[in-house]
């Protein structure tokens, strides 16, 4: 099998074409699950650094408004 990234996986010797077949379609279930997985991982984190970001913006803005008053 070979993944997205070109690396070759050797999943056995088998002894028909039928057993291969079973194999690999083993094998590609189990990657696809990983991809969902590292994705919805992911999906998780960038929603986090959004939130601290936008928590970051706001602190911002209250120095912004803070310095602004005390020009005035």
């Amino acid at each position: 099998a070979i993944d997205s990234f070109g690396n070759k996986y050797l999943l056995g010797v088998y002894e028909t074409v039928k057993e291969a077949e079973k194999a690999f379609d083993e094998w590609n279930k189990e990657y696809e699950q990983a991809g969902a997985d590292v994705k919805e991982s992911l999906s998780g984190w960038a929603k986090q650094q959004e939130a601290a970001l936008a928590e970051d913006q706001d602190e911002v803005d209250r120095l912004r408004k803070a310095l602004e008053e005390a020009r005035r």
